[in-house]
């Protein structure tokens, strides 16, 4: 067998999701090794070629990018579109607003916690805290599972469930793909052809009764336009501080709504200096942003 057809037989396996028994035989070890070595050498040229600031290390021959401390697996492109600066997280604001109102969480909650990159990092912080972590679609739960089996100084005090938090105790059905963008189905355009997948769903107060949680410290919600489901209960609920994702799946008109019963109970936060702001600013701020961008985070602490 020569180079070429190494490479064909290798290619036409993968696609078949076939193993080729010739190809792993010892009399092909140097068409492999030499595959393999000359592999490994271009991607470093590629990385050096985007000037890659992130480290990347293979464990049991997944790829992981390390940002601080933290291991997160390489499930699609998402950490890869720096050049030239590291990856950050996006929850070091969130370190920075817990910090700002003298929070020590003892109880964390991350509905939509997707592959774990936010409970990871604050358990990295919090290292007492119980941090309840939450996702809807089972192909991120696996990726959440695998990113805590691979940072095991971090996984010790979190908590995860393959669950929906949703306005009721039942079953929703969810999109159920590798992404940060998965709906639930009611959520929905009635032309979406997308594949659900039914999970079983609670409320957050069933939730919270469930496990005991005297009182949430802090909350994170990212669950893609849902969070609209749980008013009745954020407005009964123990909560100190919350950071939700509001996203233009819902009208800007739905998601003021929500917010003006949410001031009810919250104060909101301005993002950079994190000073109170009254509803007028929040409006005008939560308008701006969502005419240019898909999402806005709101941050808010209890009155």
């Amino acid at each position: 067998m020569n180079k070429r057809q190494f490479i064909e037989k290798l290619y036409s396996s993968l696609n078949q999701k076939t193993v080729n028994q010739e190809l792993l035989s010892d009399g092909n070890r140097f068409l492999r090794s030499n595959y393999l070595f000359n592999l490994i050498n271009y991607l470093a040229k590629i990385l050096n070629y985007f000037n890659n600031q992130n480290d990347i290390v293979f464990e049991n021959n997944i790829p992981f990018v390390m940002i601080k401390k933290i291991k997160l697996m390489i499930c699609n492109p998402y950490y890869l579109k720096n050049v030239g600066k590291k990856i950050s997280l996006s929850f070091d604001k969130t370190e920075n607003f817990l910090s700002k109102l003298n929070i020590e969480p003892k109880y964390i909650l991350d509905l939509g916690a997707c592959w774990g990159e936010c409970s990871i990092y604050l358990s990295s912080i919090f290292r007492e805290a119980k941090i309840f972590s939450i996702e809807g679609a089972f192909e991120n739960y696996k990726i959440f599972k695998t990113n805590l089996k691979h940072n095991p100084e971090f996984s010790s005090n979190i908590i995860t469930e393959h669950l929906i938090i949703s306005s009721k105790n039942g079953y929703e059905e969810i999109i159920n793909s590798v992404s940060t963008m998965n709906t639930i189905k009611r959520k929905s355009t009635n032309n979406d052809k997308s594949k659900y997948e039914k999970v079983i769903s609670s409320s957050l107060l069933s939730f919270i009764e469930k496990h005991k949680i005297p009182n949430i410290d802090f909350l994170k919600i990212d669950i893609e336009g849902s969070e609209l489901n749980l008013i009745d209960d954020l407005l009964i609920a123990q909560i100190s501080a919350m950071q939700i994702e509001i996203i233009n799946y819902n009208s800007i008109d739905l998601n003021l709504e929500f917010l003006s019963k949410l001031s009810r109970k919250f104060n909101f936060h301005e993002p950079d200096t994190w000073k109170i702001i009254n509803f007028n600013k929040l409006e005008n701020l939560v308008t701006n942003h969502l005419k240019q961008e898909p999402a806005l985070d709101v941050f808010l602490s209890k009155k």
